[in-house]
């Protein structure tokens, strides 16, 4: 037996298909602008990450020069000084060098760890067991120290015997506070609107270059786990990362601002520069 369609059920059926077909249409155009999205969002990431990477690749290579400039630097002065009674000519020989190469201090020190200025100012250099390791394998070394009184510093240390003003030292040394240390190696990225860190491999920070900087960061490990969106298996990855040498990259949001966090190790010590 034949069955015919009413005129209502046809017109019901084809207005399904179109609905139906342009339901799929819709379907597929969202995927589509979500893979293509997705694509974009990738390619910008990669080339951003890229660019910044270099970047600070660039102020790496800058601080690993500064610190052989500076060593380099100090091994004449050390030759100098060794060979000048007159403390006139010695502290005019020094204000000219701290002019030229803008470090805050330079030291005259003894391997207890005691220092002596050219301004006659004497105190003590916490420096842990790197003062005797210095003077006996005579190497040159770069650490943090803190003067009473006074910002935590870097100091630079060479080996050098002599006597200045009666004090018998083993070594002389400069020093940077974070301002001088940031004006000396001239870094800025993106017209100052990029922060830079020096740490160690642990997140202990030593060298602070934060744009609009309200308060002292400390650990900047820490601070991404207080204040960022990255949990702690992201952030332990980071540090195992840094530990190893190993550069990489990431994006997070911090009060709900969305950065690029780029870190790269340093040439020397446990230090890794981080770029935000």
């Amino acid at each position: 037996m034949a069955v015919y369609l009413r005129k209502g059920d046809y017109v019901m059926k084809k207005r399904l298909k179109i609905v139906f077909g342009a339901v799929l249409l819709l379907v597929v155009i969202v995927m589509a602008s979500f893979r293509y999205y997705a694509f974009v969002s990738d390619m910008i990431y990669t080339e951003s990450v890229s660019h910044l990477s270099e970047i600070y690749h660039q102020s790496n290579r800058s601080l690993q020069n500064f610190v052989e400039k500076n060593w380099a630097g100090m091994h004449m002065w050390a030759d100098y000084l060794k060979d000048v009674s007159d403390e006139t000519q010695v502290e005019k020989f020094i204000e000219h060098a701290k002019d030229e190469n803008g470090f805050t201090d330079f030291y005259f020190v003894c391997r207890e760890g005691n220092y002596r200025t050219v301004s006659g100012e004497k105190g003590y250099l916490d420096l842990k067991d790197e003062l005797p390791e210095l003077i006996l394998h005579e190497k040159d070394t770069v650490v943090n120290s803190v003067v009473p009184g006074k910002p935590q510093i870097m100091l630079f240390l060479t080996p050098a015997v002599g006597t200045y003003q009666g004090f018998a030292y083993e070594a002389v040394a400069i020093s940077f506070n974070n301002s001088d240390m940031v004006k000396a190696l001239k870094i800025s990225a993106f017209d100052n609107t990029a922060s830079s860190y020096m740490i160690h491999t642990d997140g202990r920070v030593i060298l602070d270059n934060a744009v609009n900087k309200q308060q002292d960061i400390y650990n900047f490990l820490a601070m991404l786990k207080k204040y960022s969106d990255l949990g702690s298996e992201e952030i332990s990855r980071i540090q195992n990362e840094l530990k190893q040498g190993i550069s990489g990259a990431t994006v997070l949001k911090i009060d709900r601002t969305g950065y690029y966090l780029v870190y790269e190790p340093a040439e020397f010590e446990d230090w890794a520069l981080v770029g935000l």
